[in-house]
């Protein structure tokens, strides 16, 4: 594109060619779920094969816009962050931009590819970085956000490879290209090594169809808002002629202040009468309920096992006194003589893998119990 004469049009960045402007929920990334500003910016020359949005790269589309119109709108909504993206954001001058929103406390977010030198005042940037034309070394250390599209297995490895050149403070985000996600998600699956109390252990594979992501708490954000309304050609400075309340946005705002001018105006008659203006300031609060965090629950699914063995030997070591002379008249219905037998003066039988072992005469006892494997 003739990028010369676009940025001769723009005024050193107080003009930006804007596609769209919009209060919206930041629906990716590290700070998804959360309100934001989009400020949408057209023109790029990267040209991502799948991009949703090649409806932007053409800037000659869109007329130069002053920023100031855009900073009105931004700042008239209860979004206390902006996100510029594009397109290419970093095509064009961004510092006037970002120093108006950043005059109004506002915290700006960057979505850029990272291939041309940065301008403007970020509070986070999120570099998604491509293959066709990679990023410039300060893209790297400038990221809070690295997040790679994943259209086919070799996109790990160049993710892997930009992983390596941003900040250990850095987020790391894979992200599937959504015509092939059904493809890609299999290679994203991760797993996890489990271990029982009672020693199984196995690696068990994420279900990614289980995924659940919940907001974990809330918390409300105000900030002050304000308008001005001029009521002219009064009859008097009567401040009883200016309404106490006005409706902006949805929002109930108060008057606050009051500028008077007077001008003088011809009557009917040919004389003169004093005519008032009023320049009336309203201010009031909006209030808005933000996600403080987010909890992800998932499902991981495998087998676990452990080692066992299917037999318990246990051995039972006990003394006693010399067995008594066997009686020579048997007692009826028994072939094997057992009265006379002291077990007072056994040794106490030993307790073996909680079994009680009781003998009734000396000697070696092998005792084996077959143990139910789990």
């Amino acid at each position: 594109m003739a990028l010369k004469t676009d940025i001769e049009q723009l005024d050193g960045g107080r003009k930006l060619p804007l596609v769209e402007d919009f209060y919206t929920i930041q629906g990716e990334g590290f700070h998804a779920g959360k309100p934001a500003y989009f400020i949408r910016l057209g023109g790029c020359d990267v040209g991502c094969r799948w991009c949703d949005a090649k409806y932007t790269w053409n800037p000659k589309l869109y007329p130069p816009t002053d920023i100031s119109e855009v900073v009105r709108r931004a700042t008239s909504c209860q979004a206390q962050a902006i996100v510029i993206t594009g397109g290419e954001p970093l095509l064009y001058p961004l510092g006037p931009l970002t120093s108006a929103l950043k005059g109004h406390g506002l915290k700006i977010f960057l979505e850029t590819s990272g291939s041309h030198p940065f301008s403007g005042y970020f509070d986070w940037v999120c570099l998604s970085p491509k293959r066709q034309q990679p990023p410039l070394p300060e893209a790297f250390w400038r990221a809070h956000e690295l997040k790679v599209i994943v259209e086919r297995e070799a996109d790990l490895q160049w993710a892997e490879r930009n992983a390596e050149q941003v900040g250990r403070e850095c987020k790391l985000f894979l992200q599937p290209e959504w015509s092939v996600s059904e493809e890609i998600m299999p290679l994203l699956a991760a797993t996890c090594e489990a271990v029982t109390e009672d020693g199984y252990t196995g690696l068990l594979t994420l279900d990614t169809a289980s995924i659940q992501v919940e907001a974990s708490g809330y918390a409300t954000s105000t900030r002050n808002v304000s308008a001005t309304r001029s009521y002219p050609n009064l009859s008097e400075a009567d401040l009883s002629l200016i309404p106490k309340s006005i409706e902006e946005k949805g929002k109930t705002l108060t008057l606050a202040d009051v500028q008077w001018s007077s001008s003088e105006q011809t009557d009917g008659a040919g004389g003169t009468v004093t005519r008032y203006t009023a320049a009336a300031s309203y201010t009031g609060t909006s209030s808005y309920q933000y996600a403080t965090g987010y909890t992800v629950t998932a499902n991981y699914t495998g087998e676990v096992a452990k080692t066992g063995c299917s037999v318990v030997t246990y051995t039972a070591i006990f003394g006693s006194m010399e067995a008594p002379e066997e009686s020579t008249e048997p007692e009826s219905g028994n072939s094997t003589a057992s009265a006379g037998v002291d077990l007072s003066t056994l040794k106490m039988p030993l307790l073996v893998g909680g079994v009680v072992v009781i003998l009734a005469a000396g000697g070696v006892f092998v005792f084996k119990k077959l143990k139910e494997r789990r």
